[in-house]
C-alpha cells in the first residue's frame, strides 16, 4: 500500500480530505498537522481563487490571466504558484494547482466541519454561530456593488465535493505519462451567488431565523467570481454535486454538534 503524507490534515479541507483518502483504501495515510489554520496540501500545491483578483471576464477559466491579487493572502498563493511552476521547469516534480473556489459546508456525519478560531472571517461560519446565538448579528460588508442585489458574488463548492478532487487530482498525476509536469484546474460549481442569496438559502434550507444588516464594504473583496470547471471535468472527472441548500443545511449541522459538545 503507497504511502500518501498529508500536511494540514486536522484543517477543515486537510481534515475532510483525509476521510475521503481513508475511505479509498488505496493508501497508507500519514497525517502531519501544528494545529493551527495551515493550508493543505497532497502532494499537489492548493491554490484558491485568490489569484485572480478582480476578474475582467466570467466565468474564470485556468488560462483567466493573474492579475495583481485584491489581498496579500491572494499575494503569497501567486508567488507561491511562480516558485513550483520554476520548480517543474529544473526538475521531474510533477505538480497539480487546485485552484478551488469558497469551501463551505461539513462532513455529511456532522462529526466534521469548519471551527475557526475566534470571529469568522468567513461568511457561512460566521451565519452559523450567529443563529445559535454567539454572535449578535451578521455583517454583510457592502451593499453597492454592481451585483443583482448589491452584495459580492462568489461561487460557493462543498467541502466533500472539494475533498474529492484532492484524490482524482492524484490519481491522475500517478496515471499521468504527459510530458507536462504542471498542471492547474479550477474546482467550482460555475453558479455566482451573491451574499445575500446565501444568507437565503441557509434560512430556507434550515428553517433558522437569522439577524443581518449591511455594513461598508471590506477592503480586498472581489465583486463578482465564479468557476469554469470544465478542465476538471473532462481530465479528471470530477464534478461538483451537492446543491447550496445541502451545504448550508449540513453546515448547520456541525454547528449544533460542535455546541452541543462545549
Amino acid at each position: 500500500m503507497k504511502k500518501i503524507l498529508i500536511t494540514g490534515g486536522l484543517g477543515y479541507i486537510g481534515s475532510h480530505t483525509v476521510v475521503e483518502f481513508i475511505k479509498k483504501d488505496l493508501y497508507d495515510v500519514i497525517v502531519v498537522d501544528n494545529n493551527s489554520t495551515s493550508e493543505t496540501w497532497i502532494k499537489q500545491q492548493i491554490e484558491t481563487i485568490t489569484v485572480y483578483g478582480n476578474p475582467q471576464h466570467l466565468p474564470v477559466t485556468e488560462n483567466s490571466p493573474t492579475s495583481i491579487p485584491e489581498s496579500p493572502y491572494g499575494m503569497t498563493k501567486l508567488m507561491s504558484e511562480h516558485i513550483l511552476q520554476d520548480a517543474v521547469k529544473s526538475s521531474s516534480l510533477k505538480v497539480v494547482s487546485l485552484r478551488y473556489f469558497n469551501p463551505v459546508g461539513a462532513h455529511e456525519s456532522g462529526l466534521i466541519g469548519e471551527l475557526p478560531i475566534g470571529v469568522p472571517y468567513y461568511l457561512v461560519p460566521f451565519i452559523t454561530q450567529t443563529a445559535i446565538g454567539l454572535r449578535d448579528k451578521l455583517v454583510i460588508h457592502g451593499n453597492d456593488y454592481p451585483t443583482r442585489d448589491g452584495t459580492c458574488i462568489r461561487d460557493y463548492i462543498y467541502i466533500t465535493d472539494l475533498a474529492l478532487a484532492h484524490l482524482q487530482a492524484l490519481e491522475f498525476i500517478e496515471m499521468s505519462n504527459h510530458d507536462t509536469h504542471w498542471h492547474i484546474f479550477n474546482l467550482g460549481t460555475g453558479v455566482g451567488v451573491t451574499v445575500l442569496e446565501a444568507v437565503q438559502a441557509f434560512i430556507k434550507a434550515t428553517k433558522q431565523p437569522l439577524k443581518f444588516e449591511y455594513g461598508p464594504r471590506r477592503p480586498g473583496d472581489t465583486i463578482e467570481i465564479y468557476a469554469n470547471f470544465d478542465k476538471a471535468k473532462k481530465i479528471l472527472g470530477w464534478m461538483p454535486k451537492t446543491s447550496l441548500e445541502s451545504m448550508m443545511l449540513s453546515a448547520w449541522n456541525w454547528e449544533k454538534y460542535v455546541r452541543s459538545r462545549s
